[in-house]
This record gives structure tokens, C-alpha cells and sequence, in this order.
């Protein structure tokens, strides 16, 4: 009995159905779960999403807008730091998920620790008197924690603990203060003496902890982007999105296929690998990452275009001259694809916005017929997040007017 076999979109050869997948134009952990482009192979499907796709999704400023709109999983136990902020005061805030509640106050400063107590004792007449007992070494109070440490679940356990061992070492000092020769003397210059056990002992400071602050002037912060990464995620979303709308052959008709031939290069030839590591398996190792992609062996830039070149000298004289044309086919496909892909604003996202509302829970992206100066290209606009993230590709190379088949505008939404 024969298997059943497609046509993958990604690289136009027939494949066993086992092969087959879904490819989600904007990622699934976006919140897209129906704009998909079926006949996608497990093999170039994967590879995209080792060699870009996971590091773009993974990045400070994709994770803060997914927990903006509630795509990120955060722990709903303990405390775990989320960002740390500017404010309009030049201070630097942190913000923090307490029990699955984010808490933006002012920066936690270093706790003040004690190293002697003021202890309240009471005389004969039920007088009372302070007392200043000095702790060893190995014991400590904690007595002012300022901004969120004192909310924070483990800090409190840890506290707690720091409490007990200098009630224990009280404890013995009211049984025997004769280890302690300063403590001896006081009791006696006030006639004072300790009452009962660790409940008997009321300790005092000189110091109260101010309550936290809550903050309200966080400033627009600027989160790095992977410019090349990013520029790889929005061409994939579009030539995926016009795939589906149009069809592979259209598509690849007009020109579109110089896209997609630029998202596969970040495949290496396992020849050159080889090489690599025969002469330097430890800057090899530094330059390539092999990936396991549909049960076959991949190898992908792991470092960028000016790291690669500063180590390629390691590789030796016979060597070099095949990594340098690698990374010289590398550098002219990314100066070229600059070109195609225009973001709006590139890593910038204010802090604190109001609660995303349920018109902005969307993707948007719209495929249309450009023209400029007697040129036409075809061209998707992509809008997601409801506006946070903006930007434009061109499909295909300008063409002379009347070149390019007539496309009508399609727009697609989805939401989440």
C-alpha cells in the first residue's frame, strides 16, 4: 500500500503524510491558534523554529507583552522577579510576581541587621529598663527591610528562621549570663533580671520600617532586539500568510521565493562544520549549534556575523577561507533583506498600560499591491498585539507597473 504524499510548501518536494504539519503563521504561544498554512514538512517547520522563531519568542520583550496580555505561564507560587524599571526619579524599580500577583513598589534595599538588642527587662518594683545585649557572630536580627522584601515568601521564612536562632540564644542567656560579662553587668547596675522564657523577653529597636511605596511615575523602557532574528520572524509571517492566501506557484510567480530562500540560510553544510571542528572543536562548538530537527542532524549560526569572523582564525590558514565566504553570503543576505522588512518601533514598550481591552487582543495582517514611482511590489502589513508590535514586508522585488498579477487587498484577524 502506498503512503500519502504532498507537496510541502516550504520546500516544494513531496514528502510521506507522516511528514506532514501545521505551520502557525504568527507563533501559537502568540496567542494564534487558526491562522495556519497547512502542508508545512516537520523538517523546515522545526528548523525555522530553532533557528529563530524560539530566541525571538524567548526575548525580555516579547515575554513582557505576552504577560501583558496573559500568554505567559508565571509561576502562581513563590516570588519570582518579572523586570527591573526606571522611574521618572532616575531610580531603578523591580517587579515582582508574589503568588501570581505582579508588585511594582520601590527597589528592595540591603536589610539592616543587628548586631546587639535593646531587651526590655523588668526590675523588682515592675519597672522596666533596656537592656543592650550583644549577639555573636553567627546570629543576626533583621529588623528593617524597606521597599517589597519583607512580602516576599522566602525572604519572611528566612527572617523567621534569623528570629528563632536569637530567641534561643536569649533563651540560654536567661538560664546563664555569665558567658556574657557586658550583659552581667547591666542586670546588675539595674537590678533587673530575666523573667521566664523567649515569651518573657520583648525585643526592641531603635529604628521602625518604613512601609513600602507604591510606584507611579515607571518610564517608557527600551528593550534590545535581535535585529536579524526579528527581521527573520516578520518575513516568515508574511511569506507564510501570503503562501496561504495565494497559493505556493503564485507566490512564487511574483518573485517570493528570494524570502524564503534567505530564511533557510541559516543552515550550515555539515561539511563545513566538519572541517571546522577537525582544526578547533572548541571554537566550532562556539560558532555552530546542532539541532535535532525531524529526527535529522542540523547545523545553524550560533554567533553572530563579527564574532564568527573574530574566531575563524582558529580554524587555520586552510580553513578560514571557507568560514569567511560563509559569513560573507551571510552578511550580503542580511544587508538585503534590511531592505525588505520596515518595524515601526522597533523594541520600545511603555510600562504599566491599562489592562489590555478586548479590541486589542488581536493580529491583524493585511496583503495588498504597492506602488511607488511607476514600481509596484506586493506587500504585508503586520500589526500584533493590537497595535504594540508594527511592521511592513516586501514580498517581492519592485516590478514595472502592469509586471506584477493583480491582487486584490485581503486583510485577515485573528484574535486571542
Amino acid at each position: 500500500m502506498t503512503a500519502a504524499v504532498y507537496q510541502c510548501n516550504y520546500c516544494d518536494c513531496p514528502h510521506e503524510d507522516s511528514t506532514r504539519s501545521l505551520e502557525h503563521v504568527v507563533p501559537k504561544a502568540w496567542g494564534n491558534r487558526d491562522l495556519t498554512l497547512p502542508d508545512a514538512c516537520s523538517y523546515w517547520n522545526n528548523l525555522f523554529a530553532q533557528s529563530f522563531e524560539k530566541q525571538v519568542t524567548a526575548s525580555e520583550f516579547v515575554r513582557v507583552v505576552l504577560r501583558e496580555f496573559g500568554l505567559d505561564s508565571v509561576p502562581k507560587k513563590g516570588a519570582h522577579l518579572l523586570d527591573m524599571l526606571r522611574t521618572a526619579r532616575g531610580t531603578t524599580e523591580y517587579l515582582w510576581s508574589v503568588d501570581g500577583r505582579e508588585m511594582l513598589r520601590d527597589i528592595p534595599q540591603p536589610r539592616k541587621k543587628a548586631q546587639s538588642l535593646t531587651v526590655e527587662l523588668l526590675d523588682d518594683l515592675g519597672r522596666p529598663h533596656e537592656i543592650e545585649v550583644p549577639l555573636p557572630p553567627d546570629c543576626h536580627y533583621t529588623y528593617a527591610a524597606e521597599g517589597d522584601d519583607l512580602t516576599l515568601p522566602e525572604v519572611k521564612k528566612r527572617i523567621e528562621k534569623e528570629h528563632a536562632r536569637v530567641l534561643e540564644y536569649l533563651n540560654r542567656l536567661a538560664r546563664d549570663p555569665s558567658f556574657a560579662p557586658q550583659v552581667v553587668e547591666q542586670l546588675h547596675k539595674h537590678g533587673v533580671r530575666f523573667h521566664g522564657g523567649p515569651m518573657g523577653i520583648s525585643i526592641l529597636t531603635k529604628e521602625d520600617c518604613s512601609p513600602p511605596q507604591m510606584v507611579s511615575d515607571v518610564v517608557t523602557k527600551d528593550y534590545p532586539m535581535d535585529v536579524v532574528r526579528w527581521r527573520k520572524q516578520y518575513l516568515k509571517i508574511a511569506w507564510c500568510f501570503a503562501c496561504r492566501h495565494l497559493g505556493r506557484r503564485a507566490l512564487q510567480r511574483m518573485g517570493g521565493d528570494a524570502v524564503l530562500d534567505y530564511l533557510k540560510r541559516d543552515r550550515i553544510d555539515q561539511v563545513l562544520v566538519d572541517l571546522c571542528r577537525s582544526t578547533d572543536r572548541e571554537a566550532a562548538d562556539a560558532v555552530f549549534d546542532e539541532v535535532t530537527v525531524g529526527g535529522t542532524l542540523a547545523c545553524l549560526w550560533k554567533t553572530s556575523i563579527a564574532e564568527t569572523a573574530a574566531l575563524a582564525a582558529r580554524f587555520g590558514a586552510e580553513v578560514e577561507p571557507f568560514v569567511k565566504l560563509a559569513l560573507v553570503v551571510r552578511s550580503l543576505g542580511d544587508t538585503q533583506a534590511g531592505g525588505w522588512v520596515t518595524l515601526a518601533r522597533p523594541g520600545r514598550i511603555a510600562r504599566e498600560p491599562a489592562p489590555p481591552s478586548d479590541e486589542s487582543r488581536v493580529h491583524v495582517l493585511r496583503l495588498e499591491r504597492v506602488e511607488r514611482g511607476g514600481f509596484v511590489q506586493l506587500v504585508c502589513t503586520i500589526t500584533l498585539f493590537g497595535g504594540v508590535l508594527e511592521g511592513s514586508v516586501h514580498l517581492t522585488p519592485p516590478m514595472p507597473a502592469g509586471a506584477l498579477p493583480d491582487v486584490d487587498p485581503y486583510e485577515h484577524t485573528t484574535k486571542f
